[in-house]
């Protein structure tokens, strides 16, 4: 363990509503924490319609030098609680963790290990790991294989966004603020990668050292997959407006199309012949066409025989579409040059 300066310290993010079952593992589980630096637990609490606000209390009460709690008068909504929760964590540590009142970390050393990373390394924004799953039932789910690459970059989040929340340490200086993008997606975690990794790394640890847990009743699971997938899209199509790198753009895009074409193959599947063909029209263009090259080999290639028809139902009027472009561009530069 480094010698880490005490100003060093950190804010621990926690949401909790409706959380009466989870609450005080969650708490316990970052109480729990040995550092050489101080840190702090900032919940917000949304006026929870269960026991949660009195659990919440009554931790702070026993915990008062390590929680700090933020008690909404009313019910804001888990965007806007958020935000709230993300000013004061900014406002306060140098790093800012990341805890929901539903999840629980399970390695008494993870904060210190990641703070550890980040003060050693100041080319790093984020430092995260590998978490397991529970489902509702407490049922382990299949546990993530650690990715071979242990560094990423905003290319990386912008093609997937593959960080789990709760496994992220970040640095606040890197906190640029909450764009009108973030509140008007539930895909808010998205918007927050994307703007910590802009000017600096990601470093990821393969220690499983959290556990998350999945509710089919949560927003992105409660909107179903192809819903749940628009909305991700929008998150997208926003940040393909900001000013970023080109090589960031050109992943946006293809992750971009590639939701275009998963959502087209769920339609199909659904009988939704016509609003599976209207889903393309948004990215049949000349700004997406390297983007179409790419990921519509490894689209076919991913499903089996039976599937491949789908590809090849896109593939023709996509060849057929670059086509007319081609000629299109012959005109015009031959309008020019004559």
């Amino acid at each position: 363990m480094m010698c880490v300066d005490k100003n060093s310290s950190v804010s621990v993010f926690m949401l909790a509503y409706n959380h009466e079952k989870y609450i005080r593992q969650a708490v316990k589980s970052v109480v729990s924490q040995k550092t050489n630096f101080p840190y702090k637990i900032f919940i917000g609490e949304d006026c929870s319609t269960d026991n949660t606000r009195a659990i919440c209390i009554e931790l702070q009460q026993k915990y008062p030098e390590k929680i700090t709690l933020l008690l909404n008068e009313k019910n804001l909504g888990v965007l806007q609680n958020a935000s709230r929760v993300y000013d004061a964590c900014v406002n306060y540590g140098k790093y800012t963790a990341i805890c929901e009142g539903d999840d629980y970390w399970t390695d008494e050393n993870k904060l210190q290990k990641q703070v550890d990373f980040l003060e050693q390394n100041p080319d790093f924004n984020i430092c995260c790991h590998r978490a397991k799953r529970l489902d509702e039932k407490n049922k382990t789910l299949k546990t993530p294989k650690a990715f071979k690459q242990s560094v990423f970059t905003q290319e990386d989040v912008a093609n997937h966004n593959f960080l789990q929340t709760l496994t992220e340490v970040f640095r606040n200086s890197a906190w640029k603020g909450l764009t009108e993008g973030y509140f008007n997606s539930i895909s808010g975690d998205y918007f927050i990668n994307m703007m910590l990794s802009k000017n600096g790394k990601i470093k990821y640890l393969p220690d499983v050292m959290a556990v998350y847990r999945q509710h089919e009743t949560g927003s992105w699971h409660s909107l179903g997959a192809i819903n749940g997938m628009k909305n991700t899209l929008g998150v997208l199509n926003t940040y393909l407006q900001t000013d970023l790198r080109e090589s960031v753009k050109e992943n946006l895009k293809k992750n971009i199309v590639r939701h275009h074409l998963l959502i087209y193959n769920l339609l199909k599947k659904n009988n939704k012949e016509a609003e599976a063909k209207e889903c393309l029209k948004d990215v049949l263009s000349i700004d997406f066409i390297d983007a179409w090259n790419q990921e519509l080999k490894s689209f076919i290639v991913g499903f089996e025989k039976k599937e491949h028809k789908v590809g090849q139902m896109i593939l023709k009027p996509y060849f057929s579409f670059r086509t007319f472009l081609s000629k299109i561009s012959f005109v015009v530069h031959r309008l020019k040059y004559e």
